[in-house]
C-alpha cells in the first residue's frame, strides 16, 4: 500500500470546496496493490522486498503505467520502483 494525497479537481465526486486558507482540494489516499508478487526498485532484485522499501524515501510521484508484462512502473522523486500484481486499487481515506 503506498499513502498518497490526491490533488482533486471540482468534477469529482469528493471534490471539497478549499477552506480560506487552503488553495485547492487536497485528499489522502492509498493506492493498494492486491496480490502483490514481487516489488523491486531500478529493477534490482537482489535485495529482499522489505529491504527494498525499507530504503525508499518520500517525494511526488510522477509517473505510473502498466508494462505490457503486467508489471507497475511507479516513477518519482524516490526512484523506479516496480510491482508485479493485480490492478491497483484507490481508497480515499476518511472526510
Amino acid at each position: 500500500m503506498i499513502d498518497v494525497d490526491l490533488f482533486l479537481t471540482a468534477d469529482h465526486p469528493s471534490y471539497e470546496k478549499p477552506r480560506p486558507a487552503e488553495k485547492v482540494c487536497i485528499r489522502s489516499a492509498i493506492i493498494e496493490f492486491p496480490y502483490c508478487d514481487r516489488v523491486t526498485v531500478d529493477d534490482d532484485t537482489s535485495s529482499s522486498t522489505a529491504e527494498l522499501i525499507e530504503g525508499l524515501g518520500h517525494g511526488v510521484i510522477e509517473g505510473l503505467r502498466r508494462h505490457p508484462d503486467g508489471r507497475y512502473e511507479i516513477k518519482g522523486e524516490f526512484g523506479t520502483v516496480f510491482i508485479a500484481a493485480e490492478r491497483p486499487l484507490l481508497r480515499l481515506k476518511g472526510p
